[in-house]
C-alpha cells in the first residue's frame, strides 16, 4: 500500500512537470519521417508520411510504429475515419482499411485525379480534394467517387473543412480552402460559392466557433467573424513571408504550423499576436498539426515533435445574464486541452465560492477568506497561492470537443443598491479518473434584474371626505416591493425627473393632504426588490377646487359609485356622496336577500365616503349593496370571486 502512494506521488509530480513544459521534445519511431498529417480513431493516432507510409502511436504520440502493412502509394497528404474504417489520400488515390491498417485496399472507382491534398467526412459522406481534379464524393464509403465541382472556380483544392452554422437550415457549411481562394457550400456535393476571392494561395482553413480562419502561402493568417463576408489579416507576430502550411485549434488557442516553426494566437487574441512555441523544435517546416490528449503534435521533414499543452480551462468572464430577472451570470471558459475525446474528458463541472466570510474586490481579484460550509450538495476546499476557498457544485457542463464553452450558472443575490452582489466562479475539467481534475482560475462577476415590473394598470381616484383616495390593479410579479405614488399640479409626462410623493406596498393610497386649489395629477409605479421601476400607470386627474379651507369636499348631489375592483377577492372599496346631511344606511345583501353586512348606519354630514367591504367569509357569487340617504335609495351589484 505504501508503495502504491509513493507511485501516485510520483505521477502527480511527472503531470506538474508536464504541465510547465514549455519546448518541443522529439517523439521516437518516425525521427527522419516527412510528417504530413495526422487522425486518431479508439485511442490511437496515426500519421501520414511522405514517402514512408503510415505510422501508429497508443500513447499519444511519444512513440511510433510503421502500421502492419502500408498502402501501395506511401505518399500519404491526408487521413480520414468514415464508416470505422481508416482511409489514406495519397499521391496515387485513396486506400481503405477496415482493420487498422493491417490490410489497405485501393478504393479508386471515378476518382479521375489521383493526387489526393485532403480528405473530409461529413456524417456518412467522404469528401476528397484533389491536384487538378477538384472535389470527389463518395456516398458508399469509397466503393466510388463522383465529381461536385459545379460553382468550383479553382480545382486545386488543399484543404476541406465543415463547421456547424445556424444560419443555414442544412446547419452545416461546407469549406474548400484552393489557390484561387475559399470556396463554400451548405450541402454535400451541392454547389460551391466563391467566399473570398482575392485570398489567393490558401494551404489551410479551420474555425473557432464561427470565427473563420484561413492560412496562406504569402500573405499569413486571414480572419473573418461575420460568416466569410469580410476578412482581415492577422499577423502580429507572424515571421514575413512565411508559409502558413496548417492550422489547428485546441481550448481556444489558434495554432499556425509554418514554414518558420510554430505559433500561437492564445485565447484567440489578436491584440496580443502570435507567440512563438519554437524553443526546442529540431525542425521549423511545420507540415501538419495535430492537437490530442493534452498535447500538441507537430510534423515535420524530422518526424513528430511534442509539446505540452494546458489541461486546465481557463474562466475568461463571469457576466450578467442579459434581459432576465436576475438570478444567473453567465460564464465563458476555454476548453481543456483534453477534450478531445469523451474518455479523457466527460464533462466540466461548475463550482461557486460559498461566501461566509467572503471578502475580495469587484473583477478578477479572488476570494481572501472563505469558511467550508456542511451544506448540501458537494463541498471543495481548495488551496491555492491566493488562500483556501470553499465552493459548492452548482452544475456541469458534457464537454462537447468545443474550443469555448458557455454556462447560466446560478447566483445566491442580485447586485442592488444595497450589496455589490459580486460572487466567485471556478470551473473544473473533469476526468474519468476520480482523483484526477484540473481547476480553471478563480474569476467574480454578479447578476442584475433586468426586467422592470409592468406598469400598474386601472389606476382610479376620487375626492373623498377631504382626501384623495387613489387605487389601482395590483401587480403580479413575484419580486414586487412595492409602488411609488407620484403628485404634480400639472400633466405628468414622466417619472425620471421626480421625487416620489409617497411609497407604499398597498394598492390603495390615501392623499390626506391634498393640493387645495386647482387640479392635482397622480401616476404610479411599481418597484421590485432589485431597484427597478416600471414605467408609469395611467394618469387621473382629481378637481381640488372643492376643498374648502377645512379639507372638506362638498358634493352637489347624492350618488352611489360602483365599487371598486370588481370582481373583487377578498375586499373591495364601495364610495359614496351626500349633498345634505342624512341618516344613512349601506348594507349588503346576498342574491336571496338576506343582509350579509352593515358598512354604515347613521347620521353623516355632506361629503364623500368611502367604506371598505371584506368578503373572505362569504362564497364566491354576485351580492348587492342598498345604500339609503334620507329620500335617495341606489342599489348596484358586485361580484366576488375566489
Amino acid at each position: 500500500m505504501r508503495i502504491m502512494y509513493w507511485l501516485w506521488v510520483v505521477l502527480i509530480c511527472l503531470m506538474s512537470v508536464g504541465e510547465a513544459r514549455s519546448q518541443w521534445t522529439q517523439s521516437s519511431g518516425v525521427s527522419g519521417q516527412y510528417i504530413s498529417c495526422f487522425i486518431s480513431q479508439y485511442g490511437a493516432i496515426y500519421a501520414g508520411s511522405l514517402g514512408g507510409g503510415i505510422f501508429v502511436s497508443y500513447d499519444n504520440g511519444f512513440t511510433w510504429n510503421p502500421v502492419g502493412a502500408q498502402p501501395a502509394n506511401k505518399t500519404v497528404h491526408a487521413l480520414a475515419i468514415a464508416g470505422g474504417a481508416l482511409f489514406a489520400g495519397t499521391s496515387g488515390g485513396i486506400f481503405k482499411s477496415t482493420n487498422s491498417g493491417i490490410s489497405w485496399t485501393a478504393v479508386n472507382s471515378g476518382l479521375t485525379n489521383t493526387t489526393v491534398n485532403t480528405l473530409l467526412t461529413v456524417g456518412t459522406d467522404l469528401l476528397a480534394g484533389t491536384n487538378g481534379g477538384g472535389v470527389f464524393l463518395s456516398t458508399d464509403y469509397g466503393a466510388s467517387w463522383s465529381p461536385v465541382n459545379t460553382g468550383l472556380g479553382y480545382l486545386y483544392v488543399m484543404s476541406l473543412n465543415v463547421i456547424s452554422n445556424s444560419l443555414n437550415y442544412s446547419g452545416i457549411e461546407i469549406y474548400a480552402a484552393t489557390y484561387d481562394g475559399l470556396y463554400s457550400t451548405n450541402i454535400v456535393g451541392g454547389s460551391w460559392t466563391e467566399v473570398r476571392p482575392i485570398m489567393v494561395d490558401m494551404n489551410a482553413f479551420t474555425n473557432i466557433g464561427q470565427n473563420l480562419f484561413g492560412g496562406t502561402i504569402f500573405a499569413g493568417v486571414y480572419q473573418s467573424t461575420d460568416n466569410g463576408a469580410t476578412w482581415t489579416t492577422m499577423n502580429a507576430g507572424l515571421p514575413a513571408n512565411s508559409s502558413v502550411q496548417c492550422l489547428s485549434v485546441n481550448g481556444g488557442n489558434l495554432f499556425a504550423g509554418t514554414s518558420a516553426g510554430v505559433f500561437a494566437l492564445m485565447n484567440n487574441a489578436e491584440a496580443n499576436g502570435w507567440e512563438s512555441l519554437n524553443s526546442g523544435l529540431g525542425n521549423t517546416n511545420i507540415l501538419g498539426l495535430f492537437a490530442s490528449g493534452g498535447v500538441l503534435l507537430a510534423g515535420t521533414y524530422n518526424g513528430v515533435w511534442i509539446y505540452q499543452l494546458s489541461v486546465y480551462p481557463q474562466l475568461l468572464s463571469v457576466k450578467d445574464v442579459p434581459f432576465d430577472q436576475g438570478g444567473h451570470v453567465d460564464l465563458t471558459w476555454t476548453a481543456s486541452s483534453l477534450d478531445t475525446n469523451v474518455y479523457d474528458l466527460p464533462y466540466y463541472s461548475i463550482w461557486r465560492a460559498i461566501p461566509q466570510n467572503a471578502q475580495g474586490a469587484a473583477g478578477k481579484a479572488p476570494v481572501k477568506i472563505v469558511s467550508a460550509s456542511s451544506g448540501p450538495n458537494r463541498i471543495r476546499v481548495v488551496t491555492t497561492a491566493a488562500g483556501t476557498f470553499a465552493f459548492q457544485w452548482v452544475g456541469e457542463e458534457l464537454a462537447h470537443r468545443l474550443s469555448l464553452y458557455s454556462y447560466a450558472a446560478p447566483t445566491l443575490t442580485d447586485s442592488m443598491t444595497s450589496t455589490s452582489g459580486t460572487e466567485y466562479f471556478m470551473v473544473s475539467a473533469t476526468t474519468n479518473n476520480a482523483n484526477m481534475f484540473y481547476d480553471s482560475n478563480i474569476d467574480s462577476g454578479y447578476s442584475v434584474d433586468n426586467i422592470p415590473p409592468a406598469a400598474p394598470s386601472r389606476l382610479t381616484g376620487a375626492l373623498v371626505s377631504g382626501s384623495v383616495m387613489l387605487q389601482w390593479k395590483p401587480d403580479v410579479e413575484k419580486d414586487l416591493k412595492g409602488y411609488e405614488v407620484y403628485r404634480s399640479n400639472s400633466s405628468i409626462t414622466g417619472i425620471d425627473s421626480l421625487t416620489p410623493y409617497a411609497s407604499t406596498t398597498d394598492t390603495v393610497f390615501t392623499d390626506t393632504r391634498p393640493l387645495t386649489s386647482g387640479t392635482a395629477y397622480y401616476v404610479v409605479s411599481a418597484e421590485d426588490i432589485h431597484d427597478n421601476l416600471s414605467s408609469p400607470s395611467g394618469e387621473v386627474s382629481i378637481v381640488t377646487t372643492a376643498i374648502d379651507s377645512r379639507g372638506k369636499g362638498v358634493p352637489a348631489k347624492f350618488d352611489l359609485d360602483q365599487n371598486y375592483p370588481n370582481p373583487f377577492n377578498p375586499t373591495t372599496v364601495i364610495s359614496y356622496q351626500l349633498s345634505a346631511v342624512s341618516n344613512v344606511t349601506l348594507r349588503v345583501y346576498d342574491i336571496l336577500g338576506r343582509e350579509v353586512a352593515t358598512l354604515a348606519n347613521g347620521r353623516e354630514n355632506a361629503g364623500s365616503y368611502s367604506v371598505k367591504f371584506d368578503g373572505s367569509r362569504l362564497a364566491s357569487g354576485v351580492y348587492f349593496y342598498r345604500l339609503k340617504a334620507g329620500g335617495f335609495v341606489s342599489v348596484k351589484k358586485l361580484a366576488l370571486l375566489k
